[in-house]
């Protein structure tokens, strides 16, 4: 089994995803649900760019049914990979959350007070990483989830740890 880092960043219509390995820079695996909400598609391609997936999804599957759908795709099409860890694109993390955190119970608390500041975005940010919280499936079982606000650029380096890159 190859380790692996799951990135996301859900929005309102869409879900992009990216499976890096520790420490590298080229994803395995990147892809995309698009059109959230009324006729979802999901799309991938692997590392040689060759098309992976190429699926209609259930009209009007909202983003919590669409994030499922992709942690169960994944679950069964990358038999080869463990997500060891996660992370997420957040629009606000406000003044205490400016720097990539481990997400628990008080930093969702946190990140849903900031919803009025992004409402087309934050919700739909939170939904996934709850959902990526509560995924109970062995090979997405995560060592921790770590979000980023928007005005940092980070990248993987190794399983749990991560660096700006600017």
């Amino acid at each position: 089994m190859t380790d692996t880092l799951l990135l996301l960043n859900a929005g309102s219509s869409s879900l992009k995803f990216a499976l890096y390995p520790p420490g590298g820079e080229t994803p395995f695996v990147r892809g995309q649900i698009e059109k959230i909400g009324a006729t979802p598609e999901l799309n991938a391609r692997g590392k040689s760019g060759a098309v992976i997936a190429d699926q209609k999804l259930d009209a009007g599957a909202d983003i919590d049914r669409c994030l499922a759908y992709l942690l169960r795709w994944l679950n069964a099409q990358l038999r080869d990979y463990t997500v060891v860890g996660a992370g997420h694109r957040v629009v606000h993390g406000g003044a205490r959350l400016a720097a990539p955190v481990l997400i628990d119970a008080d930093i969702v608390r946190e990140l849903e007070k900031l919803i009025p500041l992004a409402r087309t975005h934050q919700p739909y940010e939170i939904a996934a990483i709850k959902a990526l919280a509560a995924n109970e499936q062995p090979r997405s079982k995560l060592r921790g989830i770590k979000a980023k606000d928007n005005n940092n650029k980070c990248a993987p380096q190794g399983a749990g740890n991560w660096t700006r890159r600017d």
